[in-house]
């Protein structure tokens, strides 16, 4: 969450290094639009057994929360407000706002879709046309 930065983009799927990426819109030159698909993803950075999900499948699960507010969004998925770091390498909404990926891009665009969570008034909702990979977001990983 507070590591370095850099403006080097990678050229490989996995950098090699702790930094957070700050050019661009996206970590990875040329972008790759598939790194977190299912549990076989070259970078899923979910446990054995586990994945980043979809965006219809978070949906799904947000459709199974007890109550559309911040309660049901932590008894279902543990969602809180977490953040986001910003393509600046600065955190961001900490208390406010939580933003998580799912593993849905927009292919060629490099972008992905996300759900977004805030506080005040509550609100849950996410970006159609995504926003850019280069964003360090949450993850909330479903089993398989």
């Amino acid at each position: 969450r507070n590591s370095g930065t850099t403006a080097t983009q990678s050229s490989t799927d996995q950098p090699g290094h702790g930094l957070f990426i700050i050019s661009s819109n996206d970590w990875r030159s040329p972008s790759v639009d598939n790194l977190w698909n299912g549990i076989n993803g070259v970078n899923n950075p979910c446990p054995s057994g586990y994945k980043v999900p979809t965006f219809a499948e978070f949906d799904a699960e947000r459709a199974q929360f007890s109550s559309q507010d911040a309660t049901g969004a932590y008894n279902r998925l543990k969602l809180t407000y977490v953040g986001r770091r910003q393509v600046n390498g600065i955190i961001g909404n900490a208390g406010s706002g939580g933003y998580y990926w799912t593993s849905t891009s927009n292919v060629g665009t490099q972008n992905a879709r996300q759900f977004e969570m805030w506080a005040s008034p509550f609100s849950l909702y996410y970006h159609s046309s995504g926003t850019g990979r280069i964003n360090g977001f949450a993850v909330r990983c479903i089993k398989n």
